[in-house]
Formats: C-alpha cells, sequence, structure tokens
C-alpha cells in the first residue's frame, strides 16, 4: 500500500516536471527572435507632466529592436544598428525578466505573447528636475 503511495506522488511530481519544462520550452520557442516597437503607452500615477520626457520614449521605443536569444541574452538595437542596452533575460512565471549590463533589472509583465505580438508592462519611478515622475509604461512590439 505504501508503495503505490510513493509511486502515485513520484508520478505527480514527474508531472508536474514535465509540464512546467514544457511551458518554459514554449515560453521561450515564442519569444525568442526579433521585435520592432510599434506602440508605446505610459500612465502617469505620480509628478509634474513633462510630455518630452514621454515623447523621447516613445521615439526610442518606435525606431529599435529588441533581440532576444535563445541563450537568455537580449540587445536593443537603435534603427542605425547601433547599441542601445543589452544583457540577459529570464522567465519568471508571466513576467519577463531583464538584467542588463550595470545590473539593473527591470520586470516586465508578459501581456500577450504570440507569433507575431509581444506587448509588455512595467512600473517606472525616475527622479527628474522637476521631481520624481512615475507611472505604468506599456509596450508593443511586432514581428
Amino acid at each position: 500500500m505504501k508503495m503505490t503511495q510513493i509511486k502515485r506522488t513520484s508520478m505527480c511530481l514527474f508531472l508536474a516536471l514535465g509540464i512546467l519544462f514544457i511551458s518554459s520550452f514554449a515560453f521561450k520557442a515564442e519569444i525568442v527572435g526579433e521585435w520592432k516597437g510599434t506602440e508605446f503607452k505610459f500612465d502617469q500615477t505620480k509628478g509634474e507632466k513633462m510630455p518630452a520626457l514621454e515623447e523621447g520614449g516613445k521615439v526610442m521605443h518606435l525606431n529599435s529592436i529588441l533581440k532576444i536569444n535563445t541563450n537568455n541574452t537580449y540587445q536593443i538595437l537603435n534603427s542605425d544598428g547601433s547599441i542601445n542596452g543589452k544583457g540577459i533575460w529570464k522567465e519568471k512565471g508571466q513576467q519577463l525578466v531583464a538584467t542588463d549590463e550595470k545590473g539593473n533589472v527591470v520586470n516586465y509583465e508578459i501581456e500577450k505573447l504570440s507569433e507575431n505580438t509581444l506587448i509588455t508592462s512595467h512600473l517606472v519611478e525616475m527622479q527628474t528636475p522637476k521631481g520624481i515622475v512615475a507611472g505604468k509604461i506599456t509596450l508593443t512590439y511586432s514581428r
């Protein structure tokens, strides 16, 4: 009787690990590739409105490509091909966790991931000459 319980428990654990492995593999297969910035939205929650700051982020996003590699590295390329950022990434549930070369970590919530569309959101807070500005940035990409 005890052996049957141990076998059942082992089988459940094996199945759970298999499902985690398969879902992780599927996530990686879907997200790897080159993504072109197509939409930028900033929902400000704190601080003085700074349209030039928001417009700068939008222009940068729309003129860049996010390259997500199979070896868990990433690059953000400007329209001229120069590198605007790079680092490593990992999956954490419904998040893409990006760590740049300086050790800065951003947790991107995956809002949508399909063959041709990636939508992420993340919280930001930055010190500006006019005080702290904070909010949520939603980035849309396409292939």
